[in-house]
């Protein structure tokens, strides 16, 4: 017989039910990795195709942690429900002020990082570009492009650092610049921290724009948890800081659109797009022509008068900019259209391939892009994406949202797919998508617009549900509408739960093992000493994964610290160097059995005593 009375509501235990799938499932994937494959050890070491253990970690994680995920939202959505908690904490969310929001955010994406880099990595660096970048902010410190090329400059050589007779870096000069100031502090690490925290309050403007208030502070809380975002933020890489210049180049372009707007909306926009520029090129060209493409069209709307100032606001900060971006790369290169990179491959062939990573076969006409065949580049950038689609979130899948923000279901998206588009499409010829330590460092800048559409997916998924819910109030028995949020917490706390331990995991392994190596001098409580280093500076022993720092740490320009690093030749050859740096001890290290090391004193060897140093990489390595 059919019962007129309306459904009860759901139980407490059916929720509770769902809760304790959700920790089987995680559980079993632990379980998995404890009981098979080392606690899920990843090898590591490629910036292309995953690594076998990486791949068979997110199979195993696509599957339970999916799972996991699933019946955690359903949970949630059900307790919020039966309780009628959703209103509530609805209410709870809102009432805490705009202002109030964002100081907390921002100290927290300030904080995050800081703890990640002197808690986690203990201040060790996870690729050798970090100590370029840093020598060429130390050289800009002192107002310097370059310095003269020391004695002996064979035992200077290092990675990405062009030494011809002067030694700079290759890499462009925008992060450096913002880095100078760390620099005369003495505390470099702490620029990328706030470069994330000053990533904040655009970003909550942009997603207040696409997805309004209530979403746009679920989207701040969202980068806050994004793994490749935050560990990036704790290295002194430039993708941060690129990040930032271009969140602030897309805020502006909303607040150009604004009926408020003013000139200084279009110097932001042409500003920050500058700055982005003049830190990565490479990535912000990509995100931002959509932005600027779509400025420019705006323009003929305008009236004459109007469109004269609009365009002297926008191009007085451009111009600035790029004649300090081409006189730089003139000065320091001998032509405004030589970049470093272009420079350092010349120096490479010069230099015999001696001291660097990079192999004959690695240069190319364009660097770092291979446009020889379309196959090819398909396969990398699928890669790429691939582990984009796990490392940049931790989800099961970061893209899961992004269908439901389509350009035909939410028409301000289109922007945000066209940035995405461009990124793609320019980006496709790279040779790689990025080294895996913690993410595909080559498509980091498409966080921004992923990240955006990620929460007007969710934003979309609710409306979809609410206006259903709304329909057939007497169809449901919980709460559709706390769906959608409770998919994006489930998603989260999935992550931090499942995936991002075993990513820390191996960058605390990778940085506790590079630390043994650089606190060698410390420990042994050298002073005024030369340390000879072995290439590969650190190699992988003891189960440490594969990691990208190949070379011993990069010297200041002026030779003035305590200790310094320098490449190993072989013992007659490292005495020669010591006579040119009179009052300093030589020692070489040595790396044992055991992965500990050993800092031998130069002066009690014999050349029969410790091979010759490795000068060109291995071939087939």
């Amino acid at each position: 017989m059919k019962s007129d009375t309306a459904p009860s509501p759901p139980t407490p235990a059916r929720a509770r039910g769902l809760f304790i799938g959700a920790a089987f499932s995680l559980m079993a994937f632990y379980l998995v990795g404890a009981v098979f494959l080392d606690g899920f050890a990843l090898d590591l070491g490629s910036i292309n195709f995953p690594s076998l253990l990486y791949v068979i970690f997110v199979a195993f994680y696509m599957l339970f942690g999916g799972l996991a995920a699933a019946l955690l939202a359903l949970g949630t959505a059900r307790h919020w429900g039966a309780q009628a908690r959703a209103d509530a904490f609805i209410a709870q969310w809102n009432a805490i002020s705009e202002r109030r929001f964002l100081i907390w955010t921002c100290a927290a994406a300030f904080g995050i990082p800081l703890l990640l880099r002197l808690g986690l990595m203990g201040g060790a660096p996870l690729t050798d570009d970090e100590g370029a970048y840093r020598f060429a902010a130390e050289l800009l410190a002192s107002g310097r492009l370059w310095v003269a090329s020391p004695e002996l400059k064979l035992f200077f050589d290092q990675n990405f650092i062009i030494n011809d007779g002067r030694m700079y870096s290759a890499y462009f000069l925008g992060w450096p610049a913002l880095l100078a100031p760390g620099v005369w502090v003495g505390a470099t690490w702490i620029v990328n921290p706030i470069c994330s925290a000053l990533t904040v309050p655009p970003l909550f403007g942009a997603l207040r724009y696409f997805a309004g208030p209530v979403w746009a502070r679920a989207g701040v809380l969202l980068y806050l948890s994004a793994p490749f975002v935050q560990i990036a933020a704790a290295t002194e890489l430039s993708h941060t800081s690129c990040l930032m210049a271009l969140t602030w180049c897309l805020w502006m372009y909303l607040r150009t659109r604004a009926d408020d707007s003013s000139l200084r909306d279009h110097a932001g926009l042409a500003l920050s797009f500058a700055i982005a520029f003049f830190i990565r090129p490479q990535s912000a060209l990509p995100i931002g022509l959509p932005l600027l493409v779509a400025w420019v069209l705006t323009l003929p709307r305008l009236n004459a008068g109007v469109r004269r100032r609009t365009v002297l606001a926008f191009g007085l900060p451009a111009v600035t900019l790029a004649a300090l971006f081409l006189g730089a790369l003139w000065a320091q290169n001998g032509s405004p259209f030589r970049t470093g990179y272009v420079r350092s491959e010349q120096y490479l062939i010069e230099n015999d391939f001696r001291f660097t990573s990079f192999r004959p076969q690695d240069l190319s006409t364009v660097p770092g892009f291979d446009f020889s065949l379309i196959g090819p580049a398909i396969a990398r950038t699928a890669s790429g994406m691939f582990r984009l689609n796990f490392d940049l979130f931790g989800w099961p899948s970061s893209f899961a949202f992004l269908l439901l923000a389509m350009p035909v279901l939410s028409g301000r998206a289109r922007i945000l797919w066209a940035m995405t588009a461009s990124y793609l499409l320019l980006n496709l010829f790279q040779k790689d998508w990025g080294v895996d330590t913690f993410g595909p460092m080559h498509a980091f800048e498409l966080a921004l617009p992923i990240l955006i559409l990620t929460i007007v997916g969710a934003h979309n998924l609710s409306r979809w549900l609410s206006g259903a819910q709304a329909q057939s109030p007497d169809q449901a028995s919980w709460r559709w509408s706390a769906l959608s949020p409770a998919l994006l917490a489930a998603a989260i706390a999935t992550a931090w739960i499942g995936f991002v331990p075993v990513r820390l995991a191996a960058v605390r392994q990778i940085a506790d093992h590079l630390n043994v190596a650089l606190e060698a001098p410390k420990e042994a409580n050298l002073s005024a000493a030369v340390v000879f280093s072995p290439w590969p500076f650190a190699p992988p022993c003891g189960g440490s994964p594969n990691h990208f720092v190949l070379f011993r740490p990069v010297n200041d320009p002026d030779l003035q610290a305590d200790v310094l690093w320098v490449n190993h030749i072989d013992i007659e050859e490292n005495r020669r160097l010591m006579e040119t740096l009179p009052g300093r001890t030589g020692y070489v290290l040595r790396w044992t059995s055991e992965c500990d090391v050993e800092l031998l004193p130069l002066a009690t060897l014999s050349p029969g005593d410790f091979p010759p140093g490795l000068e060109r990489r291995p071939a087939g390595s």
